[in-house]
């Protein structure tokens, strides 16, 4: 019973949350509570290694190095947060970062 009255209530949460999807820069991710950021990032991270046209082979390369990096959904915000000294970084889109970080991490992919 608890399992239904739970998410059932966050079915109804969900409806009710406006359908539009919101981009945010790195500036105002940062300012966001740990959780908050970790979640956002998983979520761009996810978007980045899953929805990329056939044949790109950064997605599959950033995914392998991440798993072989054991790096989980807080290190990585954690590690993408430590760009604060990046002023370029600012005012753009939170990917930037994340992008940066896994090149710093992985290297180029592959062509």
């Amino acid at each position: 019973m608890k399992g239904y009255f739970l998410a059932t209530t966050i079915l109804s949460l969900c409806l009710a949350m406006p359908a539009a999807a919101e981009f945010y820069t790195y500036s105002q991710w940062r300012a966001w509570p740990e959780a908050m950021r970790s979640v956002y990032i998983a979520g761009a991270f996810d978007s980045l290694t899953t929805i990329v046209p056939p044949g790109a082979g950064y997605a599959d390369y950033y995914s392998e190095c991440v798993l072989k990096s054991q790096i989980n959904n807080g290190q990585l915000a954690m590690n993408v947060a430590t760009f604060d000294a990046r002023p370029e970084l600012q005012g753009k889109p939170v990917t930037g970062g994340l992008i940066q970080y896994l090149i710093g991490l992985c290297g180029q992919p592959p062509q």
